[in-house]
């Protein structure tokens, strides 16, 4: 008998993840060299509704709606790109662009309407901190320090974000459609 990740054909123990997305599908991860494949599949027929065949961190919406990935540029000149259910990236765009952009680690908001990351624009290593809705709206602030590799988005509520960058964690307050930076409260 078989235990959980194995068959008799070996073809489950290639697979990084399966994730149950819903009551009604599963999502299937495998990664090669330069990318991952994701498919989405019908959990009663076992047929494939969806295959996303290129990028990394394959984050689903709270919802279920939307699942977020990104797409990690081979070269200087194109950089990383973020794609909502498909393979088209979103943000940036127009994409290839001049700038290398380095995005971080995806976190969802709590209201499902942004996805959130830290980014690193090389050459010149300008820090900010982007959101991006599934429709392509973008908000992008700069950042005062640099951010941390492994930084991820925090939210505390639907308008509020942290991240932590070299000079600490950065508190932000969205409203309409920028982020304004929240000044630490020092006492006396």
């Amino acid at each position: 008998m078989s235990s959980f990740g194995e068959s008799d054909s070996g073809i489950c123990l290639d697979f990084q993840q399966f994730e149950w997305i819903d009551d009604h599908r599963i999502g299937a991860m495998l990664c090669g060299h330069a990318n991952c494949f994701y498919w989405i599949v019908d959990a009663d027929s076992g047929k494939v509704l969806q295959r996303l065949a290129d990028g990394f961190d394959f984050l689903w919406s709270h919802d279920r709606k939307w699942v977020a990935h990104r797409q990690v540029g081979l070269g200087f000149e194109e950089g990383d790109g973020l794609m909502f259910n498909s393979d088209h990236v979103v943000y940036p765009n127009p994409w290839p662009r001049t700038v290398y952009r380095d995005i971080g680690q995806l976190t969802w908001s709590p209201d499902d309407k942004w996805v959130s990351f830290g980014e690193m624009d090389h050459p010149s290593y300008d820090s900010f901190l982007v959101l991006v809705s599934p429709e392509g709206e973008v908000i992008r602030a700069d950042l005062p320090a640099d951010v941390q590799d492994d930084s991820r988005v925090t939210w505390t509520d639907n308008a509020h974000v942290e991240i932590m960058t070299s000079r600490g964690t950065l508190k932000f307050e969205l409203r309409g459609n920028a982020l304004h930076e929240i000044a630490e409260q020092k006492s006396d």
